[in-house]
């Protein structure tokens, strides 16, 4: 919201939720889409949140965002958003017992079984964040400073 007014982000923190925003449809599409059938409106509601908005998104950033360089600093960046938010989900299930994930449902998989897919995550950040930092050398705006 803060870039449809017009104010100002860092390149770095819009990757980082670029990101963060592909992710979500490739895990739903790869892991969780088969769990549930749909139909009507919860269809369109279910690709209007997984489908269509990480494309657009992830297009949105390759040819209209500001490309910064690549840093290894940026990496934690990039996997910042899913251990904070794999945090919250096991502070939450633990009091709810509702765990909306099967990949982290610690009563099934157990807490060894939980170090798999958070690692599989964390590294599926990081392989999408140098995905995009290649493709953003390929095309589009410069940074500030004149890099890609």
């Amino acid at each position: 919201m803060l870039i449809a007014v017009g104010r100002d982000l860092s390149p770095r923190l819009i990757k980082a939720i670029c990101i963060a925003i592909v992710l979500v449809g490739l895990i739903y599409h790869t892991l969780l889409a088969h769990l549930v059938a749909l139909s009507g409106l919860d269809l369109w509601a279910d690709h209007g949140t997984h489908t269509f908005v990480p494309i657009l998104s992830g297009l949105w950033w390759l040819f209209l965002a500001p490309k910064p360089g690549f840093r290894w600093a940026d990496i934690p960046l990039w996997v910042a958003w899913p251990v904070i938010y794999c945090i919250y989900i096991l502070i939450r299930a633990s009091f709810t017992g509702f765990y909306p994930y099967p990949f982290l449902n610690v009563p099934e998989i157990g807490w060894d079984g939980l170090a798999a897919p958070v690692a599989g995550l964390l590294v599926g950040f990081v392989l999408v964040g140098l995905v995009m930092t290649g493709l953003g050398k390929l095309s589009g705006p410069r940074t500030a400073t004149g890099q890609r």
